[in-house]
């Protein structure tokens, strides 16, 4: 993104200028007040609208790494809907750690302090909402998960296939976990947003999620890829973090594997809820790595394993 804070103050001063040959045209000719406030007050609304609107949305698209604009009934009313801001808010924070614990390997439940993102400000037009990446070490890793994201919703929206998906991601779970995202952010039907595009510093193209956004998602979610290496693979793990509507969930604590695994299942809400926590021995299709390593597991078939 550019620098908007110089592009915004580069504007006042034009309008400002404008001003100031309108206030010589006055001294100049008292006789033509009339005709002279008609010429200045464009310039006093757009002045207003430059230090009201523009110049706080301005500095917040310089210091967000993602910045997020919500546009819909919800968004535009002069103040926003407070369950969507804490929705956009929680969620956007939400799926950027989850990426970002997936890139860094971490199995916690808990977001390492350095991957937590830092919040801006809000601004008004409809509804802006910045994000920032912190300064710790392990604050790339945050860094790299929204340019995933980012890189990931442009194909998202621009339908492309799920093996045009996959050259952006070389971990299967990261694809997942990306294409998730970009489904949550995406409006619904049911909600008071039209439109959630993504900007900011860590974005490099900015996008527009709709609701055709949402269901071109859901549907990348639906198979393995095709063009990735497919194993048949059994694990006896724990089943955490269990997402009834992504129909996903994390099998952890699995013998004779060191990492979690995400998984993916086709069960209905019911049966998927009686999972939780339980301790599980899972089989069915793997995406393999490019290190050979298995990182998404397509499961269908389930037992449960006495302690």
């Amino acid at each position: 993104m550019t620098d908007y804070q110089n592009t915004t103050r580069e504007q006042i001063r034009l309008v400002q200028q404008g001003l100031l040959k309108i206030g010589r045209l006055r001294l100049n000719h008292p006789d033509r007040e009339e005709s002279i406030r008609r010429r200045e007050r464009p310039y006093e609304r757009m002045l207003e609208a430059l230090y009201v609107r523009d110049l706080p949305l301005a500095k917040l698209g310089d210091e967000s790494d993602l910045l997020i604009h919500v546009k819909g009934p919800g968004a535009s009313a002069p103040t926003p809907k407070v369950s969507i801001l804490t929705k956009m808010l929680a969620g956007t924070r939400d799926q950027v750690t989850k990426l970002a614990k997936q890139l860094a390997h971490v199995d916690s439940l808990r977001v390492p302090p350095g991957m937590d993102m830092n919040f801006v400000g809000l601004a008004r037009g409809s509804l802006f909402i910045g994000f920032a990446v912190s300064d710790e070490a392990d604050a790339q890793l945050t860094r790299r998960a929204v340019r995933l994201l980012g890189d990931a919703s442009v194909l998202v929206s621009q339908d492309k296939s799920l093996e045009e998906v996959v050259k952006v991601f070389e971990e299967p779970a990261e694809r997942d976990i990306a294409v998730a995202a970009i489904r949550h952010l995406s409006p619904s039907n049911r909600s008071q947003i039209d439109e959630v595009e993504l900007l900011g510093k860590s974005v490099t193209e900015p996008v527009r999620l709709t609701t055709e956004t949402r269901r071109h998602a859901a549907s990348l979610m639906t198979q393995p890829a095709k063009i990735t290496k497919i194993a048949r693979a059994e694990f006896v793990g724990t089943i955490r973090e269990l997402d009834l509507d992504e129909k996903r969930f994390m099998l952890r604590n699995i013998n004779g594997y060191s990492n979690e695994i995400r998984c993916a299942h086709d069960l209905d809400e019911a049966d998927a809820q009686k999972l939780m926590n339980r301790r599980m021995r899972v089989s069915g299709s793997a995406e393999l790595s490019k290190s050979g390593h298995v990182s998404l597991l397509w499961v269908d078939d389930f037992e449960e394993i006495d302690d």
